[in-house]
């Protein structure tokens, strides 16, 4: 089963226990989180697409590590001006892990995970 969901205008395509690389989240490592924004659904038996969003699927997932990205260098220059500008620039990343796809979560609680977030 895997799952599309939007983050921060960005679709990523998730599989349980894959790692993802988000931009920055204000949590903790370790803590637990829900998104709500699940565009598409699909397993072998079925393929549920949402109009805009699937309300009955949540998809589980932990923070594992916050850190950045490698640096990328821009260089600027305009010849014969004697302008010329070096700069460096990394991004602020969170790396999560996907616990579940709970494409039901009227029959399964979320109550068994602790300190959850919803709506990230």
């Amino acid at each position: 089963m895997f799952a599309v969901i939007e983050f921060k205008g960005l679709q990523h395509k998730v599989l349980k226990d894959d790692s993802v690389m988000l931009e920055k989240i204000d949590l903790q490592v370790g803590e637990t989180f829900v998104f709500d924004k699940v565009l598409l659904v699909a397993s072998d038996e079925y393929t549920s697409i949402g109009r805009p969003y699937v309300l009955s699927c949540k998809v589980l997932a932990i923070v594992e590590e916050n850190t950045k990205t490698e640096k990328v260098i821009t260089f600027k220059k305009k010849r014969r001006k004697t302008y010329q500008r070096n700069m460096g620039h990394r991004q602020d990343v969170t790396m999560i892990r996907i616990l579940k796809i709970i494409h039901n979560p009227k029959e399964e609680t979320l109550e068994n995970y602790s300190q959850i977030k919803y709506g990230i």
